[in-house]
């Protein structure tokens, strides 16, 4: 094979080169490929839309679950607060009814020393100057322990009721409460002789001023 054989009459070279089945090949190879592609990504779909399923299922049970837990919630504190309500009434209700005979009870000791203290008013003022001096038997106060009549330097106490007893008893009472206390009988607060009326025993709350007033005491 010399070069003149190869070479045309102006000296080129010609190829001649069959390409058709080449092409068939790439085509057949192309739609193969893609195929594939197309089967895997429709895999790769049906994946993906089973998890969201499963996704979506579990989201909705969480959110039923989180929902009846808001009910119970709910309803419970639903409960708590009326048993609160109703507590509290009641509370409110009983303090009412305590303050109110409280302050009835005060109202009705406030009403029995105004009428002492009017009696006495009256008496001082029916007796005349010479009759005030010394007073007479119907005015005169004495103190229920001692049964020493009220004149000065003595000063009274007296309890929530308008009992009254005279200083120097009562500073006794509570030597004896306290010797009693120091030797183990009873302890000091609730000993029935400290601060206690002798006639009610009730509490001694402080002095009668009004009383001792009239009487000339303070």
């Amino acid at each position: 094979c010399t070069r003149d054989k190869l070479l045309n009459q102006v000296g080129m070279l010609s190829l001649q080169v069959d390409v058709e089945l080449l092409e068939e090949e790439v085509v057949a190879q192309k739609q193969e490929d893609t195929t594939e592609k197309l089967v895997h990504l429709k895999q790769e779909i049906s994946d993906q839309t089973k998890q969201m399923n499963i996704l979506q299922k579990t989201t909705q049970r969480i959110e039923s679950k989180s929902q009846a837990q808001m009910n119970d919630l709910k309803e419970t504190t639903k409960s708590e607060m009326n048993d609160l309500k109703s507590t509290t009434k009641s509370e409110m209700n009983e303090l009412k009814s305590t303050t109110k005979s409280e302050i009835n009870d005060l109202k009705s000791q406030m009403n029995e020393m105004k009428n002492m203290i009017r009696a006495l008013s009256l008496s001082i003022t029916q007796t005349s100057p010479a009759q005030q001096q010394p007073p007479t038997q119907t005015t005169q106060l004495e103190c229920p322990i001692c049964m020493e009549v009220a004149r000065p330097p003595m000063r009274l106490k007296q309890c929530g009721k308008g009992h009254i007893i005279c200083d120097s008893c009562q500073a006794k009472a509570e030597a004896v409460a306290h010797v009693q206390w120091e030797a183990g009988q009873g302890n000091r607060d609730g000993n029935p002789n400290m601060d206690l009326c002798h006639a009610c025993r009730e509490v001694i709350t402080g002095r009668p001023s009004a009383l001792e007033k009239i009487l000339g005491l303070s």
